[in-house]
């Protein structure tokens, strides 16, 4: 609220007296008028309100000067000394990308606070500007739909919150009204008070939440005035129309509809915005043709239709007609064309105009045609992620004006003409992904003087080079993997001062890496030289100064000695797979405060585990399996921690599982396979409400595990296997999540309870895999099936698995089990398992591998073994089952030895089956006094034939 004495008439006297003194002992009057003094109260009284960490307003002090027209943002009439304009937006957030959402600023320049409404004393405002702020979600003030005269009001990326007061409907003035980027918090629950913003010409509502708002065409239809709508992302309510009639917005030059994710035919009225010059349609799923009408739109200049489109047809032929078009996006749009059959389009005056022509990712075909060189102006071509095949052609020489050629992610092959070396103005070259052969020599760069970004990987060329080649390109990033750079470590790559990003992992490298390698660059943030043959030792870089280092990955090579430190900004440290020994440094969580992946797995490590993990405030992943770890696991974890994956295993590590761990509210990972681990499960685990994977096989724990079935909703993968577990299996049946369960090789008794027939996760069949399930490319599982372990990664989420071999279980097998139709695994051998197999069996339409081997089951086989047609391994060998072997599907490729040790069968491949009843007796065993008879194993039989 206003302070009411500050409008006293005594305090305006007093406060008059005192302007008047201050200028008359002033040495310098300012020139014109100064500003009002009411206007002046009202801004000191608006500041009050605000917080400024960063002191921007420090010059809006009387102290500095009583003149607030000179106070920074502030701008007057030149005339009547008025204040009319008011520009606190932040420049520090003005390196955000338009459309990148953002509703909170870290930016400690960021004002925030309230929004006095004594802001209203100044009557004259025509803009009002606080975008890139941030006010905590606050609603926007109604108040602000009073300033009669505002022209321009800007309120993006500011924080603001709610519903958007329709009171901002009262601004007939207004020409430009930006509320974009509030974060999808800031809602428009109805448009028509939009409808009364006449004099309106630039409109950005990108990333409001339209919610209800059902009119919004409607309402824009009738601003006449209107020269730029943007509503990206706003989840626009039944989607986009596809038609609409009497369309007024005949001076609209950009339209921004993209990202709203709309599920409708592409709408016909867009083509009749004669004036139209910008459209973005990008990310909705429109389907449809493109209408021929699209070529009336001769004034555009930017076409852009990219992102989940669903087009029928070819593009119209009328789209080389528009000469004035320079941008045409049709990025993943799946056309499914072949590229030479699309000379008709690009031979009209498209092809003088056309600065960009992105097709990347179209589904297109066919080779790469001579007249692709005919586009003289154009700047960008991306045809990458397609099927094109073939050679290039030299033609693409002749694209001088190029600055960006993507091809990557093709099927073309060949040479690598040296006509692309022609191409001086490019600065983006990516052909990785593709199947060319030969080499680049130093001739094919010597014109690529403005080169910043070069991919070349998975191409097997050649970079056949001097050693001491300095070439005159100066790169930001490199991607030459599965190149061939080797066996020198290339220098030249100590020419790139300004390279921030290297990927040559794969490129047959065995040499060292030089000692000028580490410090080359200031710009340096991203190494990658895994998978090569790198030898030595790497020096201690923990005190490289102002070093930019986050993310390096060495593993997969030759190198030894002692683990590397690496400076303060690395956050990523991937040394798997080499030769490091001796102990793991105890201060890492020092010397690299901002870990957040370090993986040391397969090297010579010893000792114990150090507490540095426990530490690292900023830790996700840690991986130190596959080493000679001994001692016992560190037990001063925290509550604070954001430990995802922890994965000590094949180490010598003993000792209990420390309670500690179950302060680890966010781990997902937890995988202590093949260790010497003793003791219970702890049940203070069940806190770990975010674990996926647990993984402590092949340990020495032992006792009963009675409370997993209250916990881990969100277990995918459970692995106890080869430990000392005893008493009947665990209650699980509550775990819907669970595709892979192995119990196997413990002291479990019992029986199978049916509940494990519930396990709702191994009901989907291969292709019912729920889409919210992620991959798992640095975490495995092993399956034994047939005596060979099966390690499963990357395709973890498409196992379902049951393993429950080698314990003491007791009892029938519950028919329940073929309630799991997406089991591709299961085995129960080795069990006291009785009774018969299921006769619905064949339910487990996807089972690849079953093994009932070495249990006491007895009765027949089921027919319905027929219908697994995916059974590709099966083991019924050492049971008490009876009767002819069915030979219908999969059953006919097996061989004698998966029925060995069942005495009862027959047939093949075993022996044939020998009928006790003679042929002249076959008519007689109709008659009841013959049933009585007979044996029941002898109606068994005949039942089954």
């Amino acid at each position: 609220m206003c302070n009411p004495l500050l409008s006293s008439p005594y305090y305006v006297r007093v406060a008059a007296i005192l302007l008047v003194f201050l200028f008359v002992n002033s040495p310098i009057c300012p020139a014109g008028f100064t500003c009002q003094d009411n206007e002046r109260q009202a801004l000191f009284q608006f500041k009050i309100g605000l917080k400024d960490p960063g002191n921007r307003l420090s010059s809006w002090d009387v102290s500095v000067t009583t003149d607030c027209c000179l106070w920074k943002g502030v701008s007057c009439d030149n005339r009547t000394g008025h204040v009319i304009g008011l520009d606190l937006h932040n420049d520090h957030n003005e390196h955000q990308h338009r459309y990148q959402e953002q509703s909170v600023s870290d930016d400690r320049w960021a004002l925030g606070g309230e929004l006095s409404p004594c802001l209203l004393a100044i009557e004259h405002l025509t803009t009002l500007d606080l975008s890139g702020n941030y006010f905590g979600n606050m609603l926007i003030p109604r108040f602000l739909g009073s300033f009669k005269q505002l022209a321009t009001l800007r309120l993006s990326r500011a924080g603001f919150g709610g519903r958007i007061p329709h009171q901002l409907g009262n601004l007939l003035s207004l020409h430009q009204l930006d509320l974009s980027n509030n974060g999808h918090s800031l809602l428009l629950d109805d448009c028509w008070w939009l409808s009364n913003l006449t004099s309106l010409q630039h409109l950005d509502l990108s990333f409001v939440n339209f919610g209800i708002a059902a009119n919004w065409l409607e309402a824009l239809n009738a601003l006449h005035s209107i020269l730029e709508i943007r509503l990206s992302q706003c989840g626009l309510l039944n989607g986009i129309p596809s038609s609409f009639q009497h369309l007024n917005l005949t001076s609209l030059v950009t339209l921004d509809l993209s990202d709203n994710y709309s599920n409708s035919t592409l709408p016909t009225w867009l083509f009749d915005l004669k004036s139209l010059q910008n459209l973005f349609l990008r990310g909705n799923y429109f389907y449809g043709s493109i209408p021929a009408s699209i070529g009336n739109m001769s004034s555009l200049t930017v076409l852009e239709l990219s992102d989940r489109f669903s087009l029928r047809g070819s593009i119209p032929g009328a789209l080389g007609n528009l000469c004035k078009l320079q941008q045409l996006d049709l990025t993943w749009s799946p056309l499914r064309q072949n590229l030479s059959d699309m000379k008709e389009i690009f031979s009209g005056c498209i092809k003088n105009s056309l600065t960009k022509l992105s097709l990347r990712g179209a589904s297109l075909s066919g080779y790469l045609p001579e007249w692709i060189g005919d586009f003289q102006n154009l700047k960008i071509l991306d045809l990458s992620m397609n099927s094109l095949s073939g050679k290039l052609p030299s033609s693409l020489g002749r694209l001088l004006s190029l600055q960006q050629l993507s091809l990557y992610g093709n099927e073309l092959n060949g040479d690598v003409p040296e006509t692309i070396g022609w191409l001086s103005e490019l600065v983006i070259l990516k052909l990785g992904l593709n199947s060319f052969k030969g080499g680049l020599s130093e001739n094919f760069f010597a014109n690529l003087t403005k080169l910043k970004n070069l991919g070349l990987s998975s191409t097997s060329l050649a970079l056949n080079v001097r050693p001491d080649w300095k070439p005159l390109f100066r790169l930001e990033y490199i991607n030459m993997s599965s190149c061939i750079l080797g066996p020198q470590f290339p220098s030249w790559i100590k020419t790139q001062e300004s390279l921030s990003s290297l990927h040559m992992y794969d490129v047959n490298i065995s040499d060292s890496i030089p000692d000028w390698f580490w410090n080359f660059s200031s710009s340096l943030e991203f190494i990658d030289l895994s998978h090569n043959g790198i030898r030595g030792m790497l020096p201690d870089l923990s005190e490289l100064a102002d070093s930019k280092l986050t993310y390096v990955d060495l593993s997969c090579n030759l190198l030894e000695g002692t683990v590397p430190q690496f400076p303060k900004s690395i956050s990523y440290l991937f040394l798997s797979n080499n030769s490091f020994s001796g102990l793991i440094p105890p201060g890492i969580h020092k010397t690299m405060p901002k870990l957040q992946y370090l993986f040391l797995s397969k090297n010579n490590l010893s000792g114990s585990i150090p507490l540095f993990p426990c530490n690292l405030e900023e830790l996700i992943a840690l991986d130190l399996s596959n080493n000679h770890l001994s001692g016992e696991l560190p037990d001063c974890w925290k509550g604070s921690s954001n430990l995802q994956d922890l994965d000590f295993s094949q180490n010598e590590i003993s000792g209990q599982i420390p309670i500690s761990i179950s302060h680890l509210t966010s781990l997902e990972h937890l995988i202590l396979r093949g260790n010497r681990l003793s003791g219970g499960l702890p049940s203070s685990l069940d806190s770990c409400r975010a674990m996926v994977l647990l993984d402590l096989s092949y340990n020495q724990l032992s006792g009963e595990i009675t409370w997993m079935d209250r916990s881990f909703s969100n277990l995918k993968f459970l692995n106890l296997r080869a430990n000392m577990f005893s008493g009947n299996l665990p209650p699980l049946s509550q775990l819907n999540s669970l595709r892979i369960l192995d119990l196997s090789r413990n002291n479990f008794s019992g029986n199978i309870p049916k509940s494990y027939g519930n396990l709702r996760a191994m009901s989907y069949s291969l292709n019912h895999v729920p889409s919210e399930t992620a991959s798992y490319s640095h975490v495995a599982m092993n399956l034994e099936i047939n005596g060979f372990y099966i390690q499963f990664s990357n395709v973890l989420n498409l196992v379902a698995a049951i393993d429950l071999s080698k314990n003491h279980l007791l009892g029938p097998i519950p028919e329940e089990l073929t309630d799991l139709y997406g089991l591709r695994f299961l085995n129960l051998s080795g069990n006291n398992l009785t009774g018969h197999i299921p006769d619905k069996i064949n339910l487990l339409k996807v089972l690849e591998a079953l093994d009932l081997s070495s249990n006491n089951l007895s009765g027949a086989i089921p027919p319905s073994f027929g219908q697994l047609n995916f059974l590709s391994y099966m083991n019924l060998s050492y049971n008490n089952l009876s009767g002819r072997i069915p030979i219908s599907g999969q059953l006919s490729t097996f061989d004698s030895t998966i029925y060995v040790g069942n005495q009862g069968l027959c047939g093949i491949p075993l022996h044939e089956c020998q009928d006790k009843v003679s042929i002249k007796d076959e008519a007689h065993l109709t008659s009841p006094e013959i049933w009585l008879h007979l044996s029941a194993e002898l109606v068994m039989f005949m039942l089954l034939l």
